[in-house]
């Protein structure tokens, strides 16, 4: 068991830091604010991932800071459950996802109800186990691609690897895409967008999307880029879709009980928000586990072990995958020590009261963090630490729910999950005896919270001769 210490922002609380000082539960206790005009803004600017942590180890399960917004920071599993789950009827999406819809549409990540449980409703048989099982081939044969693309010795940034990987994957499962060209053109617009609503989100004064400003061009000009290919590959797949497995597909065919199918708009919609969560997620999961297992050369042996011992040198197919135990646990463990989405913001439509005493005041911003939560270490003893043991079902089953949620929860979570958690394994199950690797020295790896956590730089690994089996 690998049990190097995992680097950390300057700013985040150790396991070896002295208590935290006892918070009544009940009570939604507001830290001292840095400016008398901006609030709390400062802190979240500078280093939002450090303020969630020391508020919540300073402060208890809610913590209440002035941003641009009265914004409730929960930290308990059975508030966290309260809100995304028993009563996600009482909240709406948050601000930033209200600003995901002027780049997403309706899609499932930014739509409200209804029409976020009849779109559900619809796509669900397209993220059904069995069909999904038609995905593994792609999974692995691209993969492969890859793994032939490296260099036998030198550096690879594996974030930009990994991006690159998952997003030929989603292209082809999603859209039937083999062009190279068109898929990095409708990354880098995906991109683009994020960006805007993350600098958006932020800015203390927003400016209106026709002030010309450069931040504001490329706006438009991703938004443009998208409609554009999206757009086209449906018509093309309304002309031509006979025989087409893709997911784009699926979602054309998918009727309601009422024989209607999703007008082409929505399509768009879903399609975006699927390619968004189809590859720059589970690309960053990726890289931060292999970041994680180059750390911890006993956890990286014995994932190579369990692969040799399953597959005997041979590529690894869907059936392999309940086999793949400790594969499965080191990426689990990786996406709790970084959750792509490290932060799932609602906003209250009533007066809300919670599990721990304390009350929600109607219109107020609601912030759940995977980020904080799954470092508390009340659920995670030595919570820095890489630990895939943790994800033992016997250890598991005596966590609560809700400490854990790299995927959120109730009729919001993530409906890729299952595709998610497949891609991760076969890639991982197919990269890792073939490449060796190290962490090249003189980077300093952080994580960069913009809307998914990113390694801030990307993560360069230092190839080698190929691991020997056994």
């Amino acid at each position: 068991m690998g049990s190097g210490a995992v680097r950390e922002l300057p700013s985040v609380a150790r396991s070896t830091d002295p208590p935290a000082p006892s918070i009544s539960r009940g009570e939604a206790v507001t830290p001292p604010a840095s400016s008398l005009l901006l609030g709390h803004v400062p802190e979240l600017r500078a280093d939002p991932l450090g303020a969630l942590l020391r508020w919540n180890r300073a402060y208890g399960d809610v913590v209440r800071v002035k941003a641009r917004h009265w914004t409730y920071i929960l930290n308990h599993p059975d508030d966290v459950k309260h809100v995304l789950v028993s009563h996600q009827s009482r909240y709406h999406k948050g601000e930033v996802l209200r600003l995901g819809r002027r780049v997403f549409g309706q899609g499932l990540l930014a739509s409200e109800e209804p029409l976020h449980l009849v779109q559900r409703h619809l796509m669900q048989p397209a993220f059904h186990r069995e069909t999904l099982r038609g995905y593994g081939e792609t999974m692995v044969a691209k993969t492969l691609e890859l793994v032939a693309r490296w260099p036998k010795e030198g550096e690879v940034d594996v974030a930009s690897e990994m991006m690159r990987l998952t997003l030929g994957i989603a292209a082809k499962t999603l859209f039937g895409l083999d062009d190279v060209a068109e898929t990095e053109a409708l990354a880098l617009a995906v991109d683009d967008a994020q960006q805007w609503i993350f600098l958006r989100q932020n800015s203390a004064v927003p400016l209106p999307d026709w002030v010309p400003t450069p931040v504001n061009f490329r706006y438009r000009r991703a938004v443009g880029v998208m409609d554009r290919l999206v757009y086209r590959i449906i018509q093309e797949r309304r002309r031509h879709h006979e025989g087409a497995t893709d997911l784009l597909t699926m979602l054309l065919e998918a009727r309601d009980e009422h024989g209607h199918g999703m007008e082409d708009a929505q399509l768009r919609d879903e399609a975006l928000t699927l390619l968004l969560a189809g590859h720059e997620t589970t690309a960053n999961g990726l890289s931060w586990t292999l970041y994680l297992l180059s750390k911890n050369p006993q956890a990286l042996a014995r994932t190579r072990s369990e692969l040799q011992e399953v597959l005997g040198g041979r590529t690894p197919t869907v059936a392999d995958l309940p086999r793949l135990r400790y594969t499965e646990m080191v990426f689990s463990e990786a996406i709790r020590l970084y959750p792509p989405a490290w932060i799932v913001p609602r906003e209250s439509i009533e007066e809300d009261p919670l599990p721990s005493g304390a009350t929600i005041p109607r219109g107020a911003q609601v912030v759940v963090s995977p980020w904080s939560m799954q470092r508390d270490r009340e659920y995670f003893p030595d919570p820095n630490r890489f630990d895939p043991e943790r994800f033992a079902p016997e250890v598991k089953e005596n966590r609560p729910a809700f400490a854990y949620y790299p995927f959120g929860g109730g009729t919001r979570r993530c409906i890729g999950e299952p595709f998610a958690k497949m891609e991760a394994s076969l890639i991982l199950a197919t990269l890792l005896p073939r490449v060796a690797f190290s962490l090249a020295e003189g980077q300093d790896v952080a994580p960069d919270p913009l809307v998914t956590l990113r390694p801030r730089g990307g993560i360069r690994l230092r190839l080698g001769p190929p691991p020997t089996a056994g």
